[in-house]
């Protein structure tokens, strides 16, 4: 079976680019974290056992609020697209909710991907001139 050395911290810092110091530093912040196992029994304020993980939420899971706070910005949003001309409208539908590449907009549009972006931009700066941006994430 083959031996591996260990590395001096000479060496793994001359490995990663960095001095000492650098090394040192990182190595600090690392050794500041306490690691537990999320499999390890915590006591509750009912004096009963909860394991970590159980206490984790799962922000995978959508709460109504979530539900409501998403439809309340997408209503939003919908009434000031009203607002937009017909190509920014078509540009904000295929970007932000069909997922569309700016390059597959601009084919669609006959217009460059470079032209899509910078209209993209303009749009934003307008939804965010007027607020729109704040009053959606403002929920």
């Amino acid at each position: 079976m083959r031996q591996v050395k260990k590395a001096t911290e000479a060496e793994i810092a001359d490995f990663l680019g960095w001095d000492m110091k650098e090394l040192r530093k990182k190595k600090f912040y690392i050794e500041c974290f306490y690691i537990e196992s999320l499999f390890k029994q915590v006591l509750d304020n009912d004096d009963s056992k909860t394991m970590i993980i159980d206490t984790i939420e799962d922000r995978r899971v959508k709460s109504s609020d979530d539900e409501v706070d998403f439809e309340v910005q997408k209503s939003v949003l919908h009434s000031e697209m009203e607002k937009l001309g017909k190509k920014d409208k078509k540009i904000i539908q295929l970007y932000f909710f069909e997922d569309v590449t700016l390059k597959k907009i601009g084919e669609e549009l006959e217009l460059t991907e470079s032209r899509i972006s910078q209209l993209l931009k303009s749009i934003k700066l307008l939804l965010k001139d007027n607020k729109i941006l704040e009053r959606i994430y403002a929920g």
